[in-house]
């Protein structure tokens, strides 16, 4: 029964992508960075199916996490080279990151059964 399972598992087809994404339906989880700035800045991509985005401040600043229309003054403190801090929710809610003054390296990884079909078991939970 072993050995049929792990043929099995090495059938499934796994998508590598330049972001960092994996996975039987493209992805499974998906790592990427954003350079965020004075202008509040979208952290995520909320593709569909997704169910949780974990951020990394790795700047040398403090980032500021909230969703539309987030300050510096409204935002959540992440200190620099702090993290994770991790939301679970689905693809509808945008998580937007902003920083006081320059840019900032932040890293994002989302993670789900990222663009799996209509009626496909999840893939992370």
């Amino acid at each position: 029964m072993k050995k049929i399972l792990l043929v099995l598992l090495l059938l499934v087809p796994i998508k590598a992508h330049a972001e960092g994404c994996i996975g039987p339906y493209g992805c499974v989880a998906k790592t990427r960075g954003v350079s965020v700035t004075s202008t509040a800045t979208q952290l995520d991509t909320q593709p569909n199916g997704r169910d949780s985005v974990c951020v990394w401040n790795n700047g040398a600043a403090t980032l500021y996490i909230g969703f539309t229309g987030v300050t510096t003054a409204n935002g959540i403190p992440l200190s620099a080279g702090a993290g994770p801090m991790c939301f679970n929710y689905g693809s509808n809610i945008a998580i937007f990151g902003i920083v006081a003054s320059g840019t900032l390296d932040v890293r994002v990884l989302e993670q789900g059964g990222l663009g799996r079909p209509a009626g496909a078991p999840g893939v992370v939970r």
